[in-house]
Formats: structure tokens, C-alpha cells, sequence
């Protein structure tokens, strides 16, 4: 029995939330060129759970972009004031000076519990003559994850840095 082709539409699939596609093949018929057509879609794995404040775009990635559902949208000010923060001193700013704001308070957080880590790592490795090798590989991953941090929070995202965002959800201000 022959079943009805049907159109490939990957905005349509999209739209319904469809992320992860395994897309099936109609077989070649006589005559047809050897370029085989796309007929239909089917769902992988099950479609992200839309009840979930907290959704990343990719969760395998090192660098996943979280993406949080704002009720207004996020002011330059707060953009800022965040990507200040991760620069060592500067950690409490967003936490002391936005208390009301979500965005401030979640990198805030992450930007003091990195401060405290590099602190620490950096104590260690000046004190202990084994870890001395390692300063400068520390300060090089140091300046790489704050850059990146900083970008991100310029951007509008909400970067969850691993080992860092765990402890900082520990934090209740």
C-alpha cells in the first residue's frame, strides 16, 4: 500500500516546537533522478517541557546560552552594570545595587562565586611552589571565562558557567 508523500516543512515543525528531526527517505523510483526527497518528519525525542522558566538552546555545548523568560525587557543599564561585575572587585555591584533585578542578581552571583574561586586557585598557586607552574595556564583560563562572561552578560544572556552557576544558586540574598 502506497502511502501519500508528504511536504518537508521545517518552519512549520518549528513552530510546533519540533527540535530534533529524523527525517525519512522515499525511495527512488524508476526514472527519478538519484537525489532522494524528503517526505516526512517525526519528533526524535520529546519536545522541551514550556512550564520551565530556565530552557537552553544547546545543552550539550560548553558554552550553553540559557534563555529565561523576561517580563520586560532587560535595560542597558542592567547589561552593563552586569558585565561590570565580573571584574574581581566589582562582584557585588549588580547584587547590592539591583536587588529587584533578576538578570543583576543571577550574574552577580555567578560573577562572586568566580571571584572567590580565582582568588583561592590563585592563592594556592602562589603559596605552594609545586602549583607555581601552573599560574600562568590559570590566569590565561581566568581571563578566557571572564571575557566570555562579560560578553554574554553584554549581550542580554543568561550563561550559566559550569561548576559556577550550581554554587551560586547555593547564595540567598
Amino acid at each position: 500500500m502506497a502511502e501519500k508523500a508528504q511536504s518537508f516543512d521545517p518552519e512549520g515543525l518549528l513552530k510546533k516546537g519540533i527540535h530534533n528531526l529524523k527525517k525519512t527517505v522515499k525511495p527512488k523510483e524508476e526514472g527519478e533522478k538519484s537525489t532522494p526527497k524528503v517526505v516526512a518528519a517525526e519528533p526524535t525525542e520529546a519536545v522541551a517541557d514550556k512550564t520551565s522558566p530556565i530552557q537552553t538552546t544547546a545543552p550539550n555545548s560548553w558554552i550553553a546560552q540559557t534563555q529565561i523568560p523576561q517580563t520586560e525587557p532587560l535595560l542597558e543599564d542592567e547589561r552593563i552594570l552586569s558585565a561590570l561585575g565580573y571584574i574581581s572587585f566589582l562582584c557585588v555591584l549588580p547584587l547590592v545595587l539591583r536587588t529587584e533585578s533578576d538578570f543583576c542578581q543571577f550574574h552577580g552571583k555567578q560573577a562572586l562565586v568566580l571571584t572567590m574561586i580565582f582568588f583561592f586557585v590563585n592563592l594556592l598557586a602562589g603559596v605552594f611552589f609545586v602549583f607555581r607552574f601552573l599560574l600562568p595556564l590559570l590566569l590565561f583560563i581566568e581571563f578566557i571565562v571572564i571575557v566570555v562572561a562579560i560578553i554574554k552578560a553584554l549581550r542580554g544572556g543568561w550563561w550559566r558557567i559550569p561548576f559556577v552557576y550550581e554554587w551560586s544558586q547555593s547564595l540567598k540574598f
